[in-house]
């Protein structure tokens, strides 16, 4: 009888074994522990940045009106338009008692003398000393916008200005009248500039045409004040 020769080979395998599981178990472990950590810390990082905005979103007010403050507020976009159009007038009356005020001080140049016996050069100190203190105290003015916002400053320069003026008519000596001046014009400056700031953050599109249509209230101003004395 032939003898059955037994097949020698390998059994061909339909799968990979439990070994070789192993095996590549192990090798993808070692890839990731090669993984760079600046790459799971980027990662981390994004994560942290996303809920941060998420958080400065939802603490954000969504009123257009509180603007200029110390909070972020560039989550707001500018209206360019509704209420915005109240704060361009607002802005015009400001600047018509603002910038056109030191220049109508020329109606009392002469009660100034009158009332002092000074002379022109010193009469002239009193709008030179207001004009410089206008625009003289802009950094002031800038840091305080930064630390309480455009409206806190407003009010703030009106009443310094009012107080300037209240004094000024209780000046009995020209450097009364120039100490008060300066106050005044402080006053002066942390309306007109906090104002013209205000415009930025309630129009983008139309900005140009508010900003030049509140310069009009300067010339308003400059009209009107003269009338009045």
């Amino acid at each position: 009888m032939p003898k059955v020769v037994e097949d020698q080979t390998p059994a061909t395998k339909n799968g990979p074994s439990h070994s070789d599981n192993t095996l590549l178990w192990r090798e993808s472990k070692k890839k990731v522990e090669k993984c760079p950590e600046s790459v799971i810390q980027h990662g981390d990082s994004q994560q942290e940045n996303q809920e941060e905005e998420e958080q400065e979103s939802a603490s954000c007010p969504s009123d257009a009106m509180q603007v200029g403050g110390s909070t972020a507020r560039k989550h707001l976009a500018a209206p360019d338009g509704g209420w915005g159009w109240v704060v361009l007038v607002a802005t015009m009356l400001v600047l018509s008692l603002t910038l056109a005020l030191p220049s109508c001080m020329g109606i009392f140049y002469t009660d100034l003398q009158t009332e002092f016996n000074a002379s022109n050069t010193e009469t002239s100190w009193v709008p030179a000393i207001m004009t410089a203190m206008l625009h003289a105290g802009g950094p002031l003015c800038s840091m305080l916008v930064e630390r309480f916002g455009c409206r806190a400053t407003v009010m703030v320069g009106g009443l310094l200005s009012g107080l300037g003026m209240v004094f000024s008519s209780l000046a009995r000596t020209f450097t009364d009248i120039y100490i008060t001046s300066g106050i005044t014009g402080l006053g002066l400056c942390f309306s007109f500039q906090p104002s013209v700031t205000m415009m930025g953050h309630y129009f983008e599109r139309r900005r140009v045409f508010a900003n030049a249509l509140s310069t009009t209230g300067t010339a308003v101003g400059l009209s009107s004040l003269p009338l009045n004395y």
